[in-house]
């Protein structure tokens, strides 16, 4: 369900030399090759799928670097502490650590999440289907640098329609800690303009066709850069997420 919206994305390729842009710049031949290992959780209340019955499902698979290095360390507690926040943000504040044990944990935060959603159905006993949430995040990119890192989430919670977005991370191959990709760019006007060429392109639009009047959601009138973007292997990947830029129903546009 959630991999349609999630890698792999098409991709965009953004030449180094039209936008200066190098995240491998200042190579150390002596930085090891970047190693992953997956883990996964899987939670569930009841029984989901059925959309007669009740129940609560949790679903996470993601990888993180293998090595125990402080920088190794740093995207893996960075990562965690992510899908905590983002369990919590779908959990009421009256159950967020209520127990003396809960701490910043995966299993804590479902913990959390698992008593909001009891608390629904004794408040509504007659309502049906089924509380899901599922994030995957993966690595996109790795160089001796950088490591482009994407974390995708879908929730539903009842409602008209499910909740899904997806997340970029840039962070520094050694220390871990999180960088903005703009800096990697000598001149971020040429690329904004040539994100918004091939975002035109993409959605099979004329250089004058106007964007709000085709229906998508501009800042002040103007185009915008999404919120997310990263490096890949082919290239810079763009990505807006639903209701950035475009209603809902045109679900995430990726290049």
């Amino acid at each position: 369900m959630l991999k349609k919206y999630f890698i792999p994305f098409s991709v965009l390729l953004l030449t180094a030399a039209t936008l200066g842009c190098n995240p491998d710049s200042g190579t150390d031949q002596s930085h090891k090759s970047t190693a992953y290992h997956k883990l996964r959780f899987d939670y569930e209340e009841g029984i989901c799928g059925n959309d007669s019955m009740p129940g609560l499902r949790f679903s996470t698979s993601y990888v993180v670097p293998s090595d125990s290095s402080a920088g190794g360390r740093n995207i893996a507690d960075f990562i965690e502490n992510f899908i905590v926040r983002n369990i919590h943000a779908n959990t009421d504040s009256t159950f967020i650590g209520i127990r003396p044990s809960s701490g910043n944990r995966i299993k804590d935060a479902y913990e959390d999440l698992k008593d909001a959603y009891l608390d629904f159905r004794k408040s509504f006993p007659d309502a049906m289907g089924c509380w899901e949430i599922e994030m995957n995040g993966d690595s996109i990119f790795t160089s001796p640098k950088v490591i482009s890192y994407g974390l995708a989430q879908y929730s539903f919670l009842g409602g008209a329609h499910p909740n899904t977005f997806t997340t970029f991370y840039l962070f520094d191959a050694h220390s871990g800690k999180e960088l903005n990709p703009i800096r990697f760019f000598s001149d971020s006007t040429a690329f904004l303009n040539i994100v918004e060429s091939r975002f035109r392109r993409v959605e099979k639009l004329s250089a004058a066709d106007n964007l709000e009047e085709k229906g998508y959601f501009l800042q002040n009138g103007k185009f915008f850069l999404p919120a997310n973007y990263i490096f890949s292997d082919k290239g810079v990947l763009i990505h807006y997420n639903p209701y950035e830029i475009a209603p809902y129903v045109k679900g995430p546009i990726s290049f």
